[in-house]
């Protein structure tokens, strides 16, 4: 890999961090749209119990190279550098400037559904139900509402494992399930009190680790079996949740009354300024990135 793909690897990264952060952006869809999707499962799939064994017992340079690992941990480095340095200044974002956001998010991911839908080579009717099926999942998951409770190591665990799925799965927010698990507000005060060191975070973080882990694995062999044998099929489904998860990013939405709930709203119907000049412009801009995106790929691709 040539340093220049290096360079563009470690920004991927730091665009799917991005998105991870924020609640119903998925970094999944980030991997997807820019090419790297199906290397980061199948890599990640690769690796088991015979990794640490091989290092003991073959030459490093032949492991490294076996198990894609600067593949891995270029991608991983840009993904810890988006969410250690960028996450204040999302957030800032999202309080101060949401229509912009989520209007830049909301073209990025249509543009990028569409750039994925013409990958599909068939257009037999399951392919045309599992879109459906993705577009009914991703939504549904939109529209739930989100949980308050408190929970102990083992829900947390599974937390993680969750999240971690969503992380990777096109259309599905990571961040937006821990929200729905009432699991966000609690990953955020563990991750302050880390930095405070606090012993009890990181048990905290090590028990959502390991779920993570655990999530990360699992689900990565099945997609990497589905791209496998079933390619057009999964391609259609990672499209439906691409397009279903359009609901929660919507740029116009309104709070409704005495809830901690919103609705979207058209823009004449929003209560305050709409910024459509603003909103048009964010998200042709998400667009431009993503054919940006493609030429540059097109350019380095041999």
């Amino acid at each position: 890999m040539k340093s220049s793909k290096y360079f563009i690897l470690y920004f991927k990264g730091v665009a799917m961090g991005m998105a991870d952060i924020i609640p119903g952006v998925s970094g999944g869809t980030i991997a997807l749209i820019s090419g790297i999707y199906q290397e980061l499962i199948a890599s990640i799939d690769k690796i088991d119990g015979a990794f640490l064994k091989s290092l003991f017992s073959k030459q490093f340079t032949t492991t490294w190279k076996e198990y894609n690992l600067t593949f891995l941990l270029t991608l991983f480095a840009g993904i810890a550098t988006s969410v250690l340095a960028l996450s204040h200044f999302l957030y800032r974002l999202i309080e101060e400037q949401p229509i912009a956001l989520w209007a830049f998010f909301f073209g990025l991911i249509v543009i990028s559904a569409f750039h994925i839908s013409r990958q599909i080579t068939s257009k037999h009717w399951k392919i045309w139900l599992s879109c459906m099926v993705g577009i009914a999942i991703a939504y549904g998951i939109s529209v739930l509402t989100p949980s308050g409770s408190e929970h102990g190591l083992m829900y947390l665990f599974f937390c993680g494992m969750f999240a971690i799925i969503a992380m990777i799965l096109p259309g599905v927010s990571g961040a937006f399930i821990l929200v729905l698990l009432g699991a966000y507000e609690i990953t955020l005060e563990t991750l302050d009190r880390a930095q405070r060191l606090d012993p009890d975070a990181f048990v905290t973080l090590l028990v959502m680790g390991l779920g993570a882990l655990v999530g990360l694995k699992l689900f990565s062999r099945i997609l990497n079996w589905m791209f496998d044998h079933h390619k057009n099929t999964t391609l259609a489904t990672l499209v439906g949740f691409m397009i279903g998860s359009l609901h929660k990013i919507w740029p116009w939405k309104q709070q409704i009354a005495e809830t901690e709930q919103s609705i979207n709203v058209l823009p004449n119907a929003y209560d305050g300024d709409p910024q459509i000049g603003v909103a048009i412009g964010m998200a042709v801009l998400g667009i431009g990135i993503i054919l940006l995106l493609e030429q540059i790929a097109k350019k380095i691709t041999p």
